[in-house]
């Protein structure tokens, strides 16, 4: 017996034939008569595994090839609200064509070519002053389901310069909210150009937008030279040899308290200004250091703050101390926009913890996912260059000797974590 439309039909007999009443034709970008899109979603598939998993057997991290709209929508189902960090450096619709310093063969010679048609699309920026509408589309479209994806103690860094950056600081707005808008980060990514005849731009922006006002942050902070220290902590205890320098105890911020008493080191000291603490922080703070109040020549006490409980100078929106990368730096693999290690590094720590999912979805020369693996972190990367994700897998696989970031001077010595590389079907 056959069945068909739920009646049975007896061998022989003609069966009742569903009639198509409607046939369709769909391609990218297709939106139907309301403007939605209706593109049939697509899936990634994994093409090769590198490293079998030694630690979490579920996890393994991840490299992708292709158009990233595609991969973002097809993350959606298992990953929204579940990545940390997301960092892009997308184009900056500058309309840019990028040479390549590529090494041939053994020999490590190199030639430099404009990018052929294989890889025009991973650095060509096809985006100049005529297409900025065409820009803005691209980036909203991205942009809207990033934000899906972000957990709810999670970040997105989006690197721009001047070409675009005001124009998508309103549509992270949109996106992300204006409240959740953390900070411009202002790169000084070189010194200058001693032959620019105009104004030199020496700066890219970093937008940062957290998910939530509940967002993960860690401060950081930058070391001082032995010669900065010094200046900062200019005396010498001499109970214990400890550097320190002294700060204020009254201030007139804290006018309430005016004329009121402390007891301190056995001293009634009566303050015309305000105190900064309560007698019983003054008790408590003493008990625990009982050299800690420093005092005047005029008899008015201060408290010591020690060189090594001083973490380093806070570090705010204006990085000037991170260089880009030289022309013979060690760390450069001859991608034309490669960003120091250093950068992603702050970043990252800033953001994340150990284990938390790390993203970038223009990972180029794969400097994230680099930074990401040295760190502890679990990643995924996307280019729809081929060139960029071959370019990317070396520079993982060769990890090992390459400069730790986490202890100044040595090399990292661990081999790199499972991971696989996937394609769109």
């Amino acid at each position: 017996m056959l069945k068909s439309n739920n009646s049975e039909v007896s061998r022989g007999e003609i069966p009742v034939m569903t009639v198509i009443e409607k046939c369709e034709l769909i391609w990218r970008g297709k939106k139907d008569r309301k403007g939605k899109p209706i593109d049939k979603p697509r899936t990634l598939k994994v093409i090769q595994s590198i490293h079998t998993p030694r630690f979490a057997k579920t996890w393994r991290n991840k490299l992708a090839t292709g158009d990233n709209i595609f991969v973002i929508k097809s993350l959606l189902k298992d990953f929204t609200g579940k990545i940390n960090l997301v960092y892009i450096d997308p184009p900056f619709g500058s309309g840019t064509t990028y040479k390549l310093s590529l090494k041939v063969g053994k020999t490590q010679e190199k030639t430099y070519k404009k990018s052929s048609n294989t890889i025009k699309n991973g650095f060509n920026d096809i985006w100049g002053e005529t297409s900025l509408d065409s820009y803005l589309t691209f980036m909203f479209e991205r942009l809207v389901l990033i934000h899906e994806l972000l957990a709810t103690t999670g970040s997105i860094f989006v690197h721009l310069d001047w070409h675009t950056v005001h124009y998508v600081k309103v549509i992270m707005d949109e996106i992300f909210g204006r409240k959740n808008f953390r900070g411009d980060i202002i790169w000084q990514r070189t010194p200058g150009h001693h032959l620019s005849s105009t104004m030199d731009v020496m700066t890219d922006v970093i937008l940062w937008y957290s998910k939530t006002d509940n967002l993960l942050y860690h401060q950081q902070y930058q070391y001082l030279t032995d010669e900065e220290l010094n200046e900062k902590f200019p005396y010498t205890e001499a109970e214990t040899g400890r550097r320190f320098t002294h700060e204020k105890l009254e201030q007139s911020a804290n006018a309430y308290s005016i004329g009121e008493k402390r007891i301190i080191d056995g001293r009634v000291v009566t303050t015309k200004l305000g105190w900064r603490w309560t007698q019983e922080t003054f008790d408590r703070r003493i008990k625990e250091n009982p050299y800690l109040i420093f005092w005047t020549s005029k008899g008015r006490p201060r408290y010591k703050r020690y060189a090594d409980e001083y973490l380093g100078r806070k570090i705010g929106n204006l990085w000037t101390d991170i260089q880009s990368l030289a022309s013979n730096d060690k760390e450069r693999i001859g991608y034309p926009t490669q960003k120091p290690e250093a950068l992603l590094k702050r970043i990252i720590k800033m953001t994340t913890n150990e284990g938390d999912l790390v993203v970038d979805f223009f990972c180029g020369s794969g400097t994230t996912l680099t930074v990401a693996e040295k760190l502890n972190r679990r990643w995924m990367g996307v280019d729809s260059s081929e060139y960029a994700i071959e370019l990317t897998r070396k520079r993982l696989l060769t990890l090992k000797g390459s400069k730790d970031l986490l202890v100044e001077g040595l090399c990292y010595e661990k081999e790199t974590n499972p991971f696989e590389i996937l394609t769109l079907d």
